[in-house]
């Protein structure tokens, strides 16, 4: 009943929400995010997305899914970018688990957490950096399981 429940959440609650209107650049010290309404888990498996065009340098000329994959794997290493979710009391959330997926279009550096996410906390406040220069990427909340 309880898986039910939450394939019910997902499907009509669950989204993926754009929160850069324009492409960010981050670097080793922390941005912070202006959200324009508080973000809240509908299940443990929500996640933070980082999202390269895959006209982005690292990814230029490449047209093969295991070629992108080893430059991404080797480029983007996990814990190279981390995020914090923040709620009102200053409490955090640090998301720093890596999930590297893939389109036609972009490449995606999913952002999760070491433990499932709380789902009873809304969080007003997203931090980002990396330890490497990213530049023009786009950050969403994905906000179902992945």
């Amino acid at each position: 009943m309880e898986n039910f429940i939450i394939f019910l959440k997902v499907l009509f609650l669950g989204k993926t929400i754009l929160l850069t209107p324009v492409p960010i650049d981050i670097n080793n010290q922390w941005l912070e995010l202006k959200l324009n309404e508080p973000l809240e888990a509908i299940t443990s498996g929500a996640s933070l997305e980082v999202r390269f065009s895959r006209q982005y340098q690292l990814f230029i000329g490449l047209k093969d899914f295991n070629d992108i994959y080893e430059i991404a794997n080797e480029s983007l290493p996990e814990g190279g970018i981390e995020a914090e979710l923040i709620d009102e009391n200053g409490n955090k959330i640090i998301l720093s688990g890596r999930v590297l997926s893939f389109s036609k279009d972009y490449v995606s550096y999913g952002l999760i957490g070491n433990a499932p996410l709380p789902t009873s906390i809304k969080f007003n406040r997203i931090k980002l950096k990396s330890n490497i220069k990213i530049e023009g990427v786009e950050i969403f909340w994905k906000n179902y399981k992945h």
